[in-house]
């Protein structure tokens, strides 16, 4: 057995804060005997810890980061701006409330089935800018992958902040969209 200790880099890269975990190299070793390669041993090294760290990341609950987001978002008002492209790259931004923070960590909207989520169907990148309430300009750009999406369930119905007359509410599909952060940045400002 053999303890391997990551860089805060190789940490960060892979978005595991903290890590260590035991890996057996013998059939790695043997590998590498058999094909008088000093580098195979290296990269399955690399390959083995990614991927052992990565399930190990998928498997947690709701992590840190995504507990302050939850956090942010429950207690800070303010006004957000989504915005996605279509695969041509032609974008478009509009009005969002602030994001639902689900278990998983990941961040979800409610969306009807407007241009909004059209871009979303075919590129599955998106920014999420808000500005919080108050003097100044405090407030969060979120980076997003689109993960999954839900259509008319009633876990929308749960999770919608503000209600409609019943009969505004049914003429459009809704459809709860899940994100994956790859990013989190000040609203103004280079800083990560």
């Amino acid at each position: 057995m053999i303890t391997l200790w990551l860089t805060s880099k190789q940490m960060k890269d892979i978005g595991i804060i903290s890590a260590v975990f035991h890996l057996d190299v013998s059939t790695l070793m043997e590998r590498k005997r058999a094909a008088n390669d000093f580098s195979l041993l290296d990269n399955q090294l690399n390959v083995t810890m990614f991927k052992t760290l990565r399930e190990k990341q998928l498997k947690k609950p709701i992590g840190d980061v995504a507990m302050k987001l939850k956090d942010y978002f429950e207690n800070t008002k303010g006004f957000g701006v989504l915005s996605t492209a279509d695969n041509h790259g032609k974008v478009n931004s509009a009005i969002y409330s602030r994001p639902h923070v689900m278990e998983d960590g990941s961040l979800a909207f409610i969306m009807r089935d407007r241009l909004t989520h059209q871009n979303a169907e075919s590129n599955p990148y998106a920014v999420y800018l808000f500005r919080e309430d108050g003097p100044g300009y405090n407030g969060k750009r979120l980076y997003l992958t689109k993960i999954r999406e839900e259509h008319d369930s009633n876990l929308i119905d749960s999770l919608s902040r503000r209600s409609y007359p019943s009969d505004q509410d049914r003429r459009e599909s809704r459809f709860l969209v899940y994100f994956n952060l790859e990013k989190e940045r000040p609203l103004v400002g280079n800083a990560e």
